[in-house]
């Protein structure tokens, strides 16, 4: 009996050992994000990344009549899936998207974030959805009492 509960452990060390830590996720998503993000035409600046959400910068580009505008978007980790085309997909009560130049928050129209990812790598795409996926296992859910 003591040598099947040891095997066990081991055999439950073995599979747990090789997870990604969080930190490890956010190293790797940081770095595949700053070369295969971006934002309508424009590249993007990542600001930061956490277990709950990623925090870009853009700016639009500037033209005769205008300045460039630069845009703060803040997107949740907590996506369903990555579309067709790249972009980030949410649940409709996720689906929120933060202009940080006004403060203003806005629900959108539609589940799908405007921030999107560029093919750069085999099968990059399904690897940043399943890290995003797991980054998203750290984030602390608000407990309600109803």
């Amino acid at each position: 009996m003591k040598k099947i509960v040891l095997s066990l452990a081991f055999l439950s060390l073995a599979f747990t050992s090789s997870a990604q830590t969080k930190e490890e996720t956010i190293t790797w998503l940081t770095e595949k994000l700053s070369k295969n993000a971006y934002c309508g035409t424009a590249k993007i600046t990542i600001v930061t990344i956490n277990e709950c959400e990623m925090v870009f910068s853009t700016i639009d580009e500037p033209t005769k009549w205008s300045q460039g505008k630069v845009y703060r978007i803040t997107a949740p980790t907590s996506i369903t899936s990555l579309g067709r085309f790249g972009q980030l997909q949410y649940s409709f009560d996720a689906a929120k998207i933060y202009n940080g130049m006004t403060q203003s928050t806005y629900k959108q129209n539609s589940t799908d974030n405007y921030l999107y990812i560029q093919e750069g790598e085999e099968n990059l795409k399904n690897r940043i959805e399943k890290a995003l996926k797991h980054l998203n296992t750290f984030c602390k859910k608000k407990e309600e009492t109803f």
